[in-house]
């Protein structure tokens, strides 16, 4: 990004007027590739459709702290306004999601990481991460909290995380949601009072399956963990098992459960 007499070349823009709204939601960010929303953002004068965040205009040119995904002191990432080798995409190490925006990258290592995911960082100091161990993992997961969308999925309950912390595995770059880091393993739950529900991870399903299982409790199927009860073939995500209990209404025959969302 050029700069002139110190200052950025980018000249901010005007909040556009609701006649433009649909517009503006469709205008991606050239930084980060989200949508440039209602967040303040600089956009070019002359009509090239160049827009960006002000966020992404002041990120840093070069890291100087080592990074999370990179953890090489020797090794410094530096922000590319474009993928390197003059190549139109590139293939972020952390996410794997193929981006066109821009990317800071170690020409030592041919590493790329995308904006997003230079923006999830530790909750703590580097030489004091907050930390897990999982029975199933051989890796600590280090708690890391994140500042943009990260387009990803949770590998305990398959749904992407949206949240603001998250656990992550640096090495296997595996990722849990807060809340599905550590689960006990068995549990009582009103969904299924009958018996104890046991957690229950699910391989992988064969190339002609698309999951594993479905959940009673929001009717999506899922392919991670969850809890089951082997004796009536009942699964329930785990995020799932931390609903309200159902309650009886007048307008409905069915007992009703109280939803934030689709998950």
């Amino acid at each position: 990004m050029r700069e002139r007499n110190g200052d950025s070349t980018f000249q901010p823009q005007s909040p556009p007027d609701p006649s433009r709204r649909e517009l503006k939601a469709a205008v991606k960010c050239s930084g980060c590739e989200l949508s440039i929303s209602s967040t303040p953002f600089y956009g070019c004068t002359e009509k090239c459709f160049f827009f960006i965040h002000k966020s992404c205009a002041e990120m840093p040119r070069e890291l100087d702290e080592v990074h999370i995904f990179h953890p090489i002191p020797t090794h410094h990432l530096t922000l590319l306004p474009r993928p390197p080798l003059n190549l139109p995409t590139f293939k972020c190490y952390a996410c794997k999601k193929t981006r066109r925006g821009f990317t800071y990258h170690c020409p030592t290592c041919e590493v790329s990481l995308c904006v997003n995911c230079i923006l999830l960082v530790p909750f703590d100091d580097y030489d004091d991460y907050r930390q897990i161990l999982l029975p199933t993992h051989e890796h600590p997961f280090i708690l890391c909290t994140k500042d943009k969308k990260f387009d990803i999925s949770c590998i305990g309950c398959d749904h992407p995380i949206e949240e603001e912390s998250l656990y992550l595995c640096p090495l296997c770059l595996l990722f849990y949601h807060e809340s599905c880091a550590d689960p006990p393993l068995q549990i009582n739950h009103p969904f299924h009072s009958q018996h104890p529900l046991t957690l229950l991870y699910h391989p992988p399903p064969p190339d002609f399956e698309v999951f594993s299982f479905r959940c009673k409790a929001c009717g999506l199927h899922g392919c991670g963990r969850s809890y089951n009860c082997t004796k009536c073939n009942f699964d329930i995500h785990v995020r799932c098992s931390q609903l309200v209990p159902t309650v009886k209404a007048d307008l409905h025959k069915h007992p009703l459960c109280f939803l934030q969302s689709l998950l």
